[in-house]
């Protein structure tokens, strides 16, 4: 398909985003699955860990049957029930927040690797995390004493 101009592709893209963008929220049933709300409904994925990209950036150069799949794994919430999801799924703490690496026990240990002196380069190769993240744990940034696991 070739374009005089710039301004000729520039436009042929934005009207494909907005068609295909459409087409998802037709497809997820143009309302909050939450509350049923039809303005500034935004895409979240029901569970983040089965993500495999934002489908709104992708809808201009992935293939619709590859957006259909992620779509898939899809709803619409209202910008308020999206962000009460989102506050919840980040509001897990220690070994239930899903990107954790380490287990509860797993910090025990850390911290009692420290009270013997090893470097934090070297705790962090025995848990495969940086050693930023060991730093982060000593000084309660990440895993803080006596906050609810």
């Amino acid at each position: 398909m070739g374009y005089k101009n710039k301004n000729d592709m520039n436009t042929y893209l934005k009207e494909k985003y907005y068609r295909l963008k459409k087409a998802v929220f037709n497809l997820l049933g143009n309302k909050c699955a939450q509350c049923g709300e039809t303005e500034g409904l935004q895409i979240d994925h029901k569970d983040k860990t089965l993500k495999k990209y934002n489908v709104l950036r992708q809808l201009r150069c992935k293939p619709w049957a590859i957006i259909l799949k992620e779509v898939e794994k899809c709803q619409l919430l209202c910008k308020k029930c999206h962000l009460e999801k989102t506050k919840k799924e980040f509001d897990r703490y220690g070994e239930k927040n899903s990107s954790a690496k380490l287990k509860n026990e797993d910090v025990e240990e850390i911290r009692n690797f420290i009270k013997q002196g090893l470097s934090y380069r070297e705790i962090g190769k025995m848990y495969g995390v940086s050693n930023v993240s060991i730093s982060n744990i000593k000084n309660n940034k990440t895993w803080k004493i006596g906050r609810a696991v």
